[in-house]
């Protein structure tokens, strides 16, 4: 794809951009405040699929918000935004390998599809925006898309685990 044709379709693409990265930092402030209220029971080691999922949700809200600041970046050429993208999604991988500190929530089923396979793609993702391939344009929203329901429904099912925690921890 030629310079031009490439800066006209990423300034198309930006104004969906702008909006994936204030959704992923609205929900990620409303999930970082949900944590900070029930530290003590996600940060248990009884419930370690907790902490897990927490940081998982976080890394995918932050993965977006990492992209959306890449393609505010003026006159990038599609090997810088490729790269950022490819970089981003290292980290994520990184963070969630991290966070998980190995045991059974590290090989949960949604662990390796929510965070190593989705990060993955992402990434796979980046080789194709780096490449100059037009496609990794829509390829990236239909994953911004599925990270997006990914990371609220994660974050859903987090609160509603820490509630049952909390009321079978009252009940005793």
């Amino acid at each position: 794809m030629d310079p031009q044709t490439y800066a006209q379709t990423l300034q198309t693409w930006q104004g969906l951009w702008v909006l994936v990265g204030e959704v992923g930092a609205t929900l990620s402030g409303l999930l970082f405040v949900a944590v900070s209220f029930n530290l003590r029971t996600i940060m248990s080691a009884e419930r370690p699929e907790l902490r897990t999922s927490a940081f998982r949700t976080f890394s995918q809200f932050v993965l977006l918000i990492e992209i959306a600041i890449a393609f505010q970046i003026p006159q990038e050429d599609p090997f810088a935004l490729g790269m950022a993208v490819v970089f981003f999604a290292v980290v994520a991988l990184i963070t969630n390998w991290l966070s998980s500190k190995g045991g059974r929530a590290r090989w949960s089923k949604e662990n390796i599809l929510l965070g190593f396979g989705l990060f993955s793609a992402v990434g796979i993702i980046g080789v194709i925006l780096a490449a100059g391939l037009q496609a990794g344009f829509p390829l990236l929203v239909m994953m911004a898309f599925f990270t997006l329901i990914s990371a609220v429904t994660s974050a859903w099912q987090l609160l509603l685990d820490v509630g049952v925690d909390e009321v079978d921890t009252a009940r005793t």
